[in-house]
């Protein structure tokens, strides 16, 4: 394993599970951390981005049972989306828009981290270690 664990699983599902605005989100996490440790606490640093970033959707469930982390084997993957895929939701067609609520009612852990495709997209994000990679299991790498 080239990069450590940071969160275990209890601690994804109490972020998992949280149904708070953006704002409670927030006072939830000064609650736990002072903001001065976002300097030099990795934990700290992931949580945040994880609690002030795009919401997470979807059940772990629908993820399929071979979708785990190359670099921990961790069971909480995110599938993650550029804009385009977003943009058919709120813009599309009518029949567009049912399509696309259909496929998110099956889908296993999802987000939109990023507003527009771009070269530095992955598709994936593992919420125990914080990599990211594409499809082909390569282009690993953790940015926090």
């Amino acid at each position: 394993m080239k990069y450590g664990v940071i969160l275990k699983d209890n601690e994804v599902e109490e972020i998992l599970n949280m149904d708070l605005s953006f704002a409670e989100r927030i006072k939830w996490f000064q609650n736990k951390y002072k903001i001065e440790e976002l300097k030099d606490n990795l934990k700290a640093k992931f949580i945040f981005s994880l609690v002030q970033g795009s919401r997470i959707s979807g059940d772990i469930q629908n993820n399929p049972e071979n979708l785990k982390c190359p670099n921990c084997n961790g069971k909480y993957v995110v599938r993650t989306y550029a804009g385009d895929y977003y943009y058919r939701l709120i813009e599309g067609s009518k029949v567009q828009k049912e399509n696309e609520r259909k496929k998110l009612k099956e889908m296993g852990l999802y987000c939109n981290l990023w507003p527009i495709l771009g070269d530095f997209t992955r598709d994936y994000l593992c919420l125990n270690c914080g990599i990211k990679w594409n499809k082909e299991n390569a282009n690993i790498y953790r940015d926090i």
